[in-house]
Order: structure tokens, then sequence, then C-alpha cells
């Protein structure tokens, strides 16, 4: 009598299909990290025209350039108006949606990332869809990076005029193109949002050198001396108007018993600075903190100052009045709208002296050595290991020895 292992050999069969399934997917789990490694924000539908602004997250290592752009229809690459660029820490691209009614893909090609810790290169794919007819407005360009004044423009696809909010006032849009106007002064330096009607640009307004100051201040911020016993000093300041609208009639208001202020009463136009003179009016004998006002309308700034006694010459010093001077200097840092970044931080904007010390006009980070996936390689390799070891096992477990399946035999035979 003959005994067929057919029942064996098909348990082995389904032992190694389920193992080949595990491992399998764990080899699919290994691989999926690059597909969500990069991530944009793109909508499922637009209008014909509208502008699209987008963000695309993930551990991009190196700086994504247009030539890494397309748009496809199809198999087919479509020419859209588009720009690509790093705002601060984010990577920002916006582009003129395509006119004709289709369905399209955003392709971003060769992106330097990260997959399970390792720096790789993956390609990033997303589909959209353009709907008939087409967006009432649209804007260009997406985004802003200058340090001067600019410009946007804007196209109305209506026959009508067309009131839009802006985080400037009203703007009024004519059929057809509008060229808006903004002047730099007006933002705070370092990276933010501009919001133009129903489009919110990132803006990143770089420096170069420049500090943006209140538009009413004191030149100095803080004034500090240090004189000898007895002194009765005379220090210039300066009343500085950096907006738009000249300040008529600006008061102070100060101690009387120690100082005297000339000229009061003067008024300062855009774009000017009032020079002043502060005295003392009594022999210094002790070290004075004091806070000067000045007031005109909705408009105030204050000016302390700090006189301290030195014992010899050498003492005697104004820092404000020296040649190496930085008007910022004497500013803390949350009112140059900077942060003072922490041991290990990096600044993702212009650095500018404070009062305080080093401020960050912009955002502080930690620099990312591109490790912080490392881990899950490591724990998918160590799952793949567990499972081939499980496999191997399983299956010489289960496997007879020849002289098992003869003993088998024998006693078949018997009965």
């Amino acid at each position: 009598m003959k005994i067929s292992n057919s029942h064996f050999a098909e348990s082995m069969n389904k032992l190694n299909q389920m193992g080949m399934k595990l491992i399998v997917f764990v080899l699919a789990m290994l691989l999926m990290p690059s597909v969500f490694a990069i991530s944009v924000d793109l909508a499922e539908v637009y209008q014909s025209k509208e502008t699209v602004i987008l963000e695309i997250s993930g551990n991009i290592l190196e700086g994504i350039k247009e030539e890494q752009v397309d748009f496809k229809r199809g198999h087919v690459s479509v020419p859209l108006e588009f720009d690509i660029k790093k705002i601060g820490d984010k990577n920002y691209l916006w582009f003129i949606a395509p006119e004709n009614e289709n369905d399209y893909t955003l392709v971003l090609e060769d992106i330097v990332t990260t997959v399970s810790g390792q720096v790789t290169s993956v390609d990033f794919e997303q589909n959209f869809s353009v709907l008939n007819g087409s967006v009432d407005y649209n804007i260009n360009p997406g985004f802003v990076v200058t340090s001067d004044d600019f410009s946007l423009d804007l196209f109305l696809y209506e026959d009508f005029d067309k009131e839009i909010e802006s985080d400037f006032g009203l703007i009024l849009l004519k059929p057809g193109e509008n060229e808006v106007d903004f002047k730099i002064g007006d933002f705070a330096l370092g990276v933010g949002t501009l919001s133009v009607g129903k489009y919110a640009l990132p803006i990143n307004i770089l420096g170069e050198g420049r500090v943006v100051l209140p538009d009413f201040r004191f030149k100095p911020r803080i004034l500090e001396s240090v004189v000898l016993t007895g002194a009765r000093e005379v220090y210039p300041f300066f009343l500085i108007n950096s907006g738009r609208n000249a300040i008529d009639n600006i008061e102070f208001e100060y101690n009387q018993d120690v100082f005297l202020i000339e000229p009061s009463g003067i008024s300062i136009e855009p774009d000017s600075q009032g020079e002043f003179n502060l005295s003392l009016v009594k022999e210094i004998e002790d070290e004075l903190d004091e806070v000067i006002y000045a007031r005109s309308g909705d408009f105030e700034s204050e000016l302390r100052v700090v006189i301290s006694l030195g014992e010899t010459e050498e003492d005697i010093v104004t820092p404000y009045l020296e040649e190496d001077y930085v008007e910022s200097e004497l500013f803390y840092c949350s009112e140059l709208s900077g942060v003072i970044c922490s041991a290990g931080e990096t600044c993702d904007g212009e650095v500018v002296s404070s009062y305080e010390g080093a401020c960050c006009v912009g955002s502080c980070s930690v620099p990312d050595d591109g490790g912080s996936y490392r881990w899950i390689g490591w724990v998918i390799g160590i799952v793949v290991l567990l499972i081939v070891i499980y496999v191997v096992y399983r299956y010489k477990k289960k496997k007879p020895g020849k002289d098992q399946l003869g003993k088998r035999v024998k006693e078949i035979e018997k009965k």
C-alpha cells in the first residue's frame, strides 16, 4: 500500500505562503515611508486659473529646484506659471491652475529626504482636478521674499468692480489686471503671512542690515551714562517718525526737578527726525533711573534714562554716543519682533543686536541631522529577522525525517 504525502506538502505550502506574505508585508512597510516621507496640502479640486499656494512638508534635506517640479495631464507635461522656494524652515510652491477642465498630476522629482533613517531620493505625485468655469480673481506671485517695496498682480475675471479685504484695508479690483503696491516699512522683519482677499501669501521680509523699529521712537531707546559726582551733562537725543503721517505738537512728560528738555511742542514730518537736548538741572550725587515720555495724540514713546556715578575719568562712558553704536542694541528683543534662541538652536531669520544680546528676528529651530527616523529602520530590520527565524523553525519542525516516514508506512501496512 502506497501512502501519499500530499497532505504534508499542502501544509508546508500553506506555511511557506504565510511566511512569504509576512515577509512581503514587512518589506512593504519598509518601503512605505517613501510614500509618506513627503506630503503636500494639495486639494482635490480647483477652479480654472485659481492661484494655488502649497506647503511641502517632510524631512527635506536639500532645496527643491524649479526643474524638479512638473505638472502632467496623463503622461503629457503641462506648462504652468509657478515658483518654489524655501521660506524660513518651510518649502512653498505656488502655481496658476490650468485653464481647461481636466485631471492633472503634480510631480516632484528626486526629493532628497530620509526613508527609515537613511538618506535617499524619492519622487512624489499627487492628483488634482480643475473644474470648468474661471475663478473670480487670482494673485501673482503666490509668495513674497524681498527686502524692498513690492507689488502684487491681481487679475479680476469679472465685468464689474470687486472689493476685497487685505491686512492693509480694502482693495478695489477693476476688471482685468490690477497692480497693488506694498511698502516694505509696513511689514515686520522675518517670516509671516500677508492676507489679500481669499489668498494667504507666505512672506519673508529680509533685513540686509535693516532693522524694523517702531514708527515713533526715541533714539537712543535707553540713555545710559556714567559720570563723575557733581557732573551736569547735556545729552543730545532724537525722536524719529518713520511713518507716513506727520506727528504734531509733541509734548514731553518728565521730572523737571532733574531734567530740562529743549525744544518742545514741535512737529516731525514723515520719514524725519527731531533733535533735542536733555540737560541735567542739578549736580548728580546719586544714581538716577528716570523715564521720559513723548506724546502726541495716539502716539507715545518712552526713554529710560540711567545715569550712574564713576570714580575716575576712565569710568566715564555714554554708549549711545560711541561710533559703533547700533540703534537696535538698546531695544529689547521682543520690541524688535524677535526671540532669544536657546543653546543648541539656530536662527532661521536675521540676527540683530538687542539690549538682551543676540536677537533672532525670525524663528529658532534645532538643526536636524537627518537621523530622526533611523530607529524605524532598526525596528523593521529586527522584525524581518524574527519572521525569517520563525519560518525556518516551523519548516524544520514540520518536516518529517526519512525514518519517521518509513515507520508510519509500516504501521499502516500492518493494519
